[in-house]
């Protein structure tokens, strides 16, 4: 089973049907377990990508896989589960989809992705959360109300991915990961350009890890993130790592909110909530 708890504030579960990405990521916590610990199991799955990229499949834990075996993980769930969640009822959870990769990168076979999206649509109860680098591939989907669909950006040079985000994806909620934080997103009220009205959801923190003291973002770019989630009124999640640093305060304001979730009409089941 993939279905895992996971310590990741922002969701209950982690499911990963498809692993391993051909992004070159410095900081990829992903790559780092799958050329570790979960290299023999990863090596034995031969359903992998055909590519002519740099590299061999067969030697290379963290090449793009997909696991047929794991799709029916969603089940798993509990019906009196209570998840992280405040706007979720009982027995629903929030599902990290593919965090040991990129489900949506260009490489990756469009069968794969409509694979987990027909799960996706067969558990209505539970939100299915995507994220991805590459959010021009995202138009090829139609996705269902309870899939939220998110890109990452990480420094000023990503802000292209808001603008794709908005125009080429449409999943009713959206949102952007600001993690890691390495560099001033919005300076000096730079975010009223891209308009952010459509995100329905920002999440902010840090990299964790071996260069987390040497990366760890100035607390004047958090806080531009935040000046520019409450222009717009947009939900924000400041995740515990960017509040302390070597078990001291950062100064960071705690803001921990969640989005509202839509119904299968469109209409929220709840009102925003701030969880503390």
């Amino acid at each position: 089973m993939s279905l895992n708890s996971t310590d990741i504030e922002t969701t209950d579960f982690s499911w990963n049907p498809k692993t391993g990405c051909f992004h070159r990521c410095k900081y990829c916590y992903a790559r780092k377990k799958a050329n570790h610990w979960l290299r023999k199991i990863y090596l034995a799955n031969e359903h992998i990508v055909e590519s002519k990229r740099h590299g061999n499949p067969e030697e290379d834990p963290f090449w793009p896989r997909f696991w047929k075996d794991r799709l029916s993980d969603p089940k798993k769930v509990l019906k009196n589960f209570r998840s992280r969640n405040p706007n979720l009822p009982l027995g629903s959870a929030m599902i990290f989809t593919v965090d040991m990769g990129d489900l949506f990168g260009p490489w990756v076979p469009e069968e794969w992705v409509n694979d987990i999206l027909d799960v996706t649509k067969q558990y209505k109860q539970h939100i299915f959360q995507f994220l991805t680098k590459s959010p021009q591939t995202l138009k090829k989907y139609k996705f269902p109300r309870n899939a939220w669909v998110g890109t990452t950006v990480t420094k000023p040079d990503d802000l292209i991915r808001i603008n794709i985000l908005a125009t080429q994806c449409e999943a009713s909620t959206k949102y952007v990961y600001f993690e890691p934080l390495l560099g001033d997103i919005f300076p000096e009220n730079e975010f009223l350009l891209p308009t952010l009205t459509f995100l329905d959801w920002m999440i902010v923190g840090a990299m964790t890890g071996s260069g987390r003291k040497k990366h760890f973002p100035k607390v004047k770019w958090v806080n531009n993130v935040i000046d520019a989630a409450r222009t717009y009124q947009i939900p924000l999640f400041i995740k515990d790592n960017l509040l302390f640093l070597d078990d001291e305060p950062t100064g960071i304001e705690k803001i921990q909110e969640f989005p509202i979730v839509k119904n299968e009409a469109g209409a929220s089941l709840k009102k925003r909530e701030v969880r503390t």
